[in-house]
């Protein structure tokens, strides 16, 4: 349609096709690429579309020091998106364990199967 200095046409069956003009943009995942974009945008008046994620993982055992973090964060009027988890692998290796030392797992909460099979 282009080459023929068309914008529009309609088909036979009365639905219609425009030739639009759109455009693809992305930061390049490349550190040193990626800043001088946000650089670029910063320094054309285009920082505010700029979004700014801080995180922080807290490893085993330091629940209290993630909990203090986020009332921290709340007290300074932010309001942080926390994410708690637990490693698929770690999870099966201190399931397995307590299974093992006949302990008592809470099945209602935790998806536990147990099997047996050949090694």
């Amino acid at each position: 349609m282009a080459e023929l200095g068309m914008t529009s046409t309609t088909m036979y069956d009365g639905s219609k096709v425009d030739v639009v003009e759109d455009i693809y943009v992305s930061i390049p995942k490349d550190p040193q690429k990626s800043s001088a974009c946000y650089e670029w945008l910063e320094d054309n008046g285009l920082g505010d579309i700029i979004k700014n994620n801080v995180g922080i993982s807290f490893g085993k055992g330091e629940g209290n020091k993630a909990k203090h973090l986020e009332e921290t964060i709340k007290e300074m009027g932010l309001i942080p998106e926390v994410k708690i988890s637990v490693h698929p692998s770690t999870l099966k290796a201190t399931i397995k364990k307590w299974h093992q030392e006949g302990r008592s797992v809470q099945t209602i909460r935790l998806v536990c199967l147990s099997d047996r099979r050949l090694k």
